[in-house]
Formats: C-alpha cells, structure tokens, sequence
C-alpha cells in the first residue's frame, strides 16, 4: 500500500486525480500506477485498471489470479469489474467511496464493498487498510489546486 500511496502522490503532483494501485503476486509488485485520467483525457485511465493494464501487459496474459491490488480508495463499479474479470484474488483498498464524497471527488456510490455482496466468489476484500495515509491523500488533492 505504500507504494500505491506513493504513486497517488505523485499523480497529484502532477494534476491527476489521488487514486493509486499496486498489484502484487507473492510479494512481488507486478505494477504499480497512479490515475492518469486528465493527462490521458480518458475517463477509464483509473489507477486499478492502469496497473491492470500494465501488470497484463508485463505478464503477457489477462489471467491475474493469485495477485493482490492495494488501492488507495475503493474501486469504483468498472475497476471492480476490471479485478473480477483478471481474477484478482484479493482488494485492499484505505479509503471508502463515503470518503471521498466528503471531499467533493464525485462517484456514483456503487463500488467494490456493494459489488463484492452481488456475486459469487467474489474477491477478498480488505476495507481501511492504511486509511489515515490514504486519507491524508485528499487533504493533499484538495490543497494542491487541482480539481
């Protein structure tokens, strides 16, 4: 999660949105990215699926069972979709989508904790995992002028 924490940062210093992600398989980091949403001026650039899409990539298979993803937030509905469809086998994720909402970062409310109860074998999930940190990620977003 540090790493993921640590990519969010730097997404932020850069004009992105404060989302970032790490995907491990036994211990190992496979990818790790922050949301390049505005700079890629694609609305799906998220961090999970960008560190999905690299940890693919880098594996040369869409198959990414037994990988873990630490997420800075919780994933939103399409990130979630992203992990089940990967097989990834567990999200640990600091901060929640109620969250975020309180710092003004819109989402329409329907995110991993919700989806993970809708559908069978769902992906461990692991809520405030390091949540101060991810936390302090807003504060950070909000006070750097980038909206």
């Amino acid at each position: 999660m540090k790493l993921a924490i640590a990519a969010a940062a730097k997404g932020i210093a850069a004009g992105q949105f404060p989302y970032g992600a790490a995907l491990v398989r036994r211990g190992k980091v496979i990818s790790c990215e922050h949301n390049v949403v505005v700079g890629a001026c694609d609305v799906t650039m998220h961090a999970e699926v960008h560190a999905i899409r690299r940890a693919c990539a880098k594996l040369k298979t869409t198959d990414l069972s037994g990988c873990v993803i630490y997420c800075t937030c919780e994933p939103c509905a399409m990130c979630m979709g992203a992990c089940c469809f990967a097989g990834i086998s567990g999200i640990y994720f600091g901060t929640t989508i109620r969250d975020k909402a309180k710092f003004g970062l819109r989402d329409p409310g329907v995110g991993a904790s919700v989806i993970s109860r809708l559908i069978d074998s769902p992906p461990k999930i692991v809520v405030g995992f390091m949540r101060d940190e991810c936390l302090e990620l807003f504060r950070n977003y909000r006070g750097s002028g980038a909206d």
